[in-house]
């Protein structure tokens, strides 16, 4: 593209998963999914099992901690490529 050119936004094409991917969706950086723990944390207090409850929570916090520091993925992320590569028998969608 020369200087000359006018960028015209109708030509660039936008995937849906970056639509998606793009909504903010992390608390303190990490995905939003570890808010989880909160709703699970209440019927865990009605019946008196919230210590193997917040251990659950702690250990996915840990996981998504993990990911992103390693891979810079999402849990989402992580288990798509899961799928793929254990049912659909890793063969990826090549664009």
């Amino acid at each position: 593209m020369s200087k000359d050119d006018d960028f015209d936004r109708a030509d660039v094409i936008v995937s849906e998963r970056w639509r998606f991917t793009s909504a903010p969706t992390t608390v303190a950086g990490l995905h939003a999914s570890i808010l989880l723990g909160l709703p699970a944390m209440v019927p865990a207090l009605a019946l008196g099992v919230w210590r193997p409850v917040f251990v659950l929570w702690l250990a996915y916090l840990g996981f998504v901690i993990y990911l992103k520091s390693k891979w810079k993925i999402t849990p989402f992320e992580w288990v798509r490529m899961m799928f793929t590569r254990f049912v659909k028998g890793n063969k990826w969608l090549v664009r």
